[in-house]
C-alpha cells in the first residue's frame, strides 16, 4: 500500500495527471464552448505572460527559469499549476523559518581561531578568499588534528563500526538512505550495546530517501531502544507533505564530539557492495578529529531540531558534554596576530610541505536550500576557477548549470588539466542521457571525460593541484547544488589530498576515456531522450 501511494503521489504522476487535464479542458473548450473558448484561450496567454514576466524578474538560477517558461509557454494551465504547486508550497516558509532560527543559534556557537586563519593567509594565500567566504556562512575554518580517507565503502564501514562501539557519551548518526540488511542491522546492534552502556545516540534519515525500501514505522523501532531516539526528516505525507523537494541529502556521524565522517556512503548494503545492483559500487568518506568535529556537531542539531517540525521540541540542542567542548574552543579564540611573513616561492613550497605533513587545514562545511547561497556550487566553482595545473572530479551525475559548464571549459582552454570520472553503469539510466549530452561540447573544449567500467561510481571529489580537496555529499547536479541539504569538507594542504589524487588516477585504470569517437557509436535514440530531458533537467 505505501509503494502504491508513493506512486500516486510522486511528482512523474501529479505532472502527468496535470497534462491529462489541460488535455480535457482544451477538448472541452472545442466541442462545447465554442465561441466562449477564444475569451478563455486569451486568458491562458494572457496568464502565461504574466507567469513568464513574474519567473523572469525572480532571483532563481537561470536554468530553472527556462525550464519553467517553456511548458508555461505551450501549455498554460499546466505549467502555471505545476509552478505554483512546486513554488508556493505553503510548507515551505514553515521550514525556512524554523531553520534560520536553528542556524542563526548554531552559528553563535562557532568560533574560528584567528592564529588558524592568519597561518593559513601567510602559506595559502590562495584559499583566504574561500576560507573567508565558508566562514560567512557558519563554517570556520580549523587546523586538522587528524585526517583519513576511505576509498571505498567496505574500507569505511569497518572504521565506522570500530569507532561506534568506543562511543562514551554520544552518537549522532544522520543518511540520506537508511535499508534494512546486513549493514544497517551490525550498526544497530553495536547501538543497542552502546545504549545499554547509556550512551546516548540520535539516528535520523531522510523521509523520501527512503520511503519505499523501510517498513511502515521503522523510526519507531529504533527509539524504541532506551537512549536511542530517531526522527526521520520531512516525512512523506501524500496530499499533506508539501515540502517534498528539499530533502535531507546530508551524511553526518559524530562521536562523543572527538570523530565525525561523512562523504557519499549511506547506511545500505550496495554501498559496501554486500548487494548488488549496479555492479561494482565505488564509494568514499572521509574521518576526522579534532576540533573540526565540533561544527558537525552543531550542523547536525540544527536539522535535528527542524525535523519534527513541532516548535515545542526544537532548540534541544546540545548536550552538556558538547558544551564543555565548545568552552574550550572559545578559550583558543584569540585576537593575537602573527607578524607578517614574506617568503620566497621555493621557501614557500618547502614549507606547505611541512605543513602537509602537518595534516593541514580543514573546513566543513554545509549547505540548504533555505537561504541565496549555493555553498556546494561555490566551493566548486572556487576550486576549478583557483586551479593552475589540473583538477580532477568525481561525481555520479553530470547535470550542470552554466555557471558550472563555462567555469569546466574556460580552465580546460586556459590550459588545466580537467578531468571528469562518471559511471558507466548509472543507477538512473536518465540521469546519464542528459548528462552524455554535455560530453561532446565539454570534449572539444579539452575536458577529459571518464566512465567506471565495472560499475556505479558514487563518490563526490574535487582535487586540485595537490593543495586543495573536497569530499562530502554534493553531487554535480541541480537537486544536491540547489534544492537539498548537503554538507562536506575542504581539505587544504593536507597528506590525504595525496591519497585522494592517487584513488583517481588508480580509478582511471579501470575506466573508459570518453572521446569524439566513442560518443558517435551511443545509441540515438538515447542521446535524443538526453537533449529533451535536458531541458527540463532543473525540475527532475
Amino acid at each position: 500500500m505505501k509503494k502504491l501511494l508513493k506512486v500516486i503521489f510522486s511528482r512523474k504522476i501529479v505532472i502527468f495527471l496535470l497534462l491529462l487535464l489541460q488535455i480535457g479542458v482544451f477538448g472541452a473548450g472545442v466541442f462545447f464552448l465554442n465561441e466562449m473558448w477564444r475569451y478563455a484561450y486569451f486568458f491562458f496567454n494572457a496568464l502565461s505572460i504574466a507567469a513568464v514576466i513574474y519567473i523572469l524578474n525572480t532571483n532563481e538560477n537561470p536554468a530553472y527559469k527556462n525550464a519553467w517558461i517553456l511548458p508555461i509557454t505551450v501549455i498554460p494551465l499546466f505549467g502555471i499549476a505545476a509552478y505554483v504547486y512546486t513554488k508556493f508550497q505553503p510548507g515551505r516558509r514553515k521550514l525556512k523559518q524554523s531553520f534560520r532560527e536553528q542556524h542563526t543559534h548554531g552559528k553563535r556557537l562557532l568560533y574560528e581561531d584567528r592564529d588558524t586563519r592568519l597561518e593559513l593567509e601567510d602559506y595559502y594565500p590562495e584559499f583566504s578568499g574561500l576560507s573567508k567566504y565558508l566562514k560567512e556562512q557558519g563554517c570556520p575554518i580549523y587546523k586538522a588534528k587528524t585526517v583519513e580517507y576511505f576509498d571505498t565503502g567496505e574500507t569505511f564501514f569497518e572504521k565506522f563500526k570500530t569507532d561506534l562501539k568506543s562511543a562514551e557519551k554520544f552518537i549522532l548518526i544522520e543518511f540520506f538512505i537508511v535499508d534494512v540488511g546486513s549493514v544497517f542491522d551490525e550498526t544497530f546492534e553495536i547501538l543497542k550495546e552502546c545504549a545499554k552502556r547509556g550512551v546516548s545516540v540520535k539516528f535520523m534519515y531522510d523521509g523520501m530517501g527512503s520511503q519505499i525500501i523501510l517498513p511502515s514505522h521503522f523510526e519507531r523501532r529504533i527509539s524504541a531502544v532506551e537512549n536511542i531516539e530517531c526522527r526521520v526528516f520531512n516525512p512523506m505525507r501524500p496530499l499533506v507533505s508539501t515540502i517534498q523537494n528539499n530533502r535531507d541529502h546530508r551524511k553526518i556521524v559524530v562521536i562523543d564530539g572527538e570523530i565525525a565522517y561523512t562523504g557519499g556512503v549511506n547506511l545500505a548494503d550496495e554501498y559496501m557492495n554486500r548487494k548488488v545492483l549496479y555492479g561494482h559500487w565505488k564509494d568514499n568518506a572521509i574521518r576526522f578529529t579534532g576540533e573540526a568535529v565540533w561544527s558537525f556537531t552543531v550542523a547536525f542539531f540544527e536539522l535535528w531540531n527542524v525535523a519534527p517540525m513541532d516548535a515545542k521540541r526544537r532548540f534541544e540542542f546540545i548536550t552538556p558534554d558538547t558544551l564543555e567542548f565548545k568552552v574550550k574552543i572559545k578559550k583558543r579564540f584569540t585576537l593575537k596576530k602573527l607578524s607578517p611573513i614574506i617568503f620566497k616561492t621555493d621557501e614557500i613550497v618547502k614549507y606547505r610541505k611541512h605543513l602537509a605533513g602537518d595534516k593541514g587545514f580543514i573546513i566543513p562545511y554545509n549547505d540548504s536550500p533555505q537561504d541565496n547561497e549555493n555553498v556546494g556550487e561555490s566551493v566548486y566553482l572556487e576550486i576549478i576557477n583557483r586551479a593552475d595545473s589540473y583538477v580532477f572530479i568525481t561525481s555520479p551525475y553530470l547535470v550542470i548549470d552554466h555557471e558550472m559548464y563555462s567555469a569546466l571549459t574556460f580552465a580546460a582552454k586556459r590550459g588545466v588539466d580537467i578531468r571528469l570520472l562518471l559511471p558507466k553503469i548509472p543507477d538512473k539510466p536518465y540521469m546519464q542521457y542528459i548528462a552524455r549530452s554535455f560530453y561532446r561540447s565539454l570534449i572539444n573544449a579539452g575536458v577529459r571525460i571518464f566512465e567506471y567500467t565495472p560499475g556505479f561510481i558514487h563518490a563526490k571529489t574535487f582535487i586540485s593541484d595537490s593543495n586543495i580537496a573536497t569530499v562530502g555529499s554534493v553531487n554535480l547536479d541541480y537537486r544536491s547544488l540547489f534544492l537539498h541539504y548537503e554538507c562536506g569538507c575542504v581539505l587544504i594542504g593536507s597528506k590525504e589530498i595525496k591519497k585522494i589524487r592517487a584513488d583517481f588516477i588508480n580509478t582511471l585504470e579501470v575506466s573508459q576515456e570518453i572521446t569524439i569517437q566513442t560518443i558517435q557509436n551511443f545509441n540515438p535514440v538515447k542521446e535524443l531522450i538526453g537533449i529533451i530531458l535536458k531541458v527540463f533537467a532543473p525540475l527532475l
